[in-house]
């Protein structure tokens, strides 16, 4: 019964569904507890992705969900770096792009060889195209959470709260950083079609 009941709101496997409510349970609780902090609009911002963008985009489009868990992990990851001011330490926040891209760019060209020729080189750009659409909308996100709340999403700050890397900067380099791990998804992703094919 509560499996079906939470089937209406999202597609997303049992795994996914959990991981994510743990983001909405602790979202709620920080929220309540410190405020509109930088760590509780992540939370949200993860939870609204994982619980229902991405399912139903995966639904929608034919794609495996079997790719969620492991997105989900990779939201957490982005969450504990912003929990634990990780995300300040300038490499991190880039390897957790970086991971991400990748990860979509395995997504998209999973969907394609299904919806598509996956001869065809066009899916090459569309997959690159379709990642930096995906970074673009987290800017926003991102962008958004700091106009409402004032929540510090973007942009690099020392202890004393001064910027080292300005909100602008910082996302230009996340958008490039996902944009670099959605080649190498691409890359690998080509490999390992050729030798499917070969077999």
């Amino acid at each position: 019964m509560k499996t079906t009941l939470l089937r209406r709101f999202t597609p997303a496997p049992l795994s996914t569904r959990l991981l994510s409510l743990g983001m909405l349970v602790l979202g709620v609780v920080l929220l309540l507890v410190q405020g509109p902090t930088k760590v509780a609009v992540a939370l949200f911002i993860w939870f609204g992705y994982c619980f229902f963008v991405f399912p139903w985009l995966f639904q929608c489009f034919n794609i495996s969900l079997r790719y969620l868990p492991p997105i989900t992990l990779c939201a957490w990851l982005h969450i504990l770096g912003v929990a634990y001011a990780f995300d300040q330490l300038f490499y991190y926040d880039k390897v957790v792009h970086l991971s991400v891209g990748a990860l979509l760019a395995f997504v998209v060209s999973d969907w394609f060889d299904r919806s598509a020729n996956p001869a065809n080189p066009s899916w090459l750009v569309f997959t690159f195209l379709s990642v930096l659409g995906v970074a673009a909308f987290w800017e926003i996100s991102e962008y958004s959470g700091d106009l409402l709340f004032a929540s510090g999403s973007q942009g690099v700050y020392d202890s004393a709260g001064q910027p080292v890397v300005s909100a602008l900067d910082d996302s230009m380099i996340d958008m490039m950083t996902s944009g670099a791990g959605a080649l190498i998804g691409i890359g690998i992703r080509s490999v390992l079609s050729r030798r499917e094919a070969g077999r």
